[in-house]
């Protein structure tokens, strides 16, 4: 699956859901990522191992509708999305 597939389903994953990507190249819309769940003793699920922790799913929800409406954007299209977390996960802001 990859960071522009994950954005298309966001709203079908459990908020609580986190996102994983491969973070061994520059991250883009073809960045190879998952949404697992984490266990409760916070290790990296079997599914995720190689890749790097990204965003909680609610997180990205969260950083998609903030930085969207400070960009004027109401409906912005995936691939905006996806730079949106790519940005926010450069900056941190």
């Amino acid at each position: 699956m990859t960071l522009i597939d994950i954005v298309k389903q966001l709203d079908s994953y459990d908020e609580e859901q986190t996102i994983f990507l491969d973070r061994t190249r520059e991250l883009s819309c073809d960045s190879e990522g998952v949404v697992v769940w984490i266990p409760d003793d916070q290790s990296t699920p079997d599914e995720a191992q190689g890749l790097k922790c990204f965003l909680d799913v609610w997180h990205a929800k969260e950083v998609i509708d903030g930085k969207a409406s400070q960009h004027g954007k109401s409906n912005p299209s995936d691939e905006e999305k996806v730079q949106l977390l790519i940005d926010y996960s450069k900056t941190g802001a």
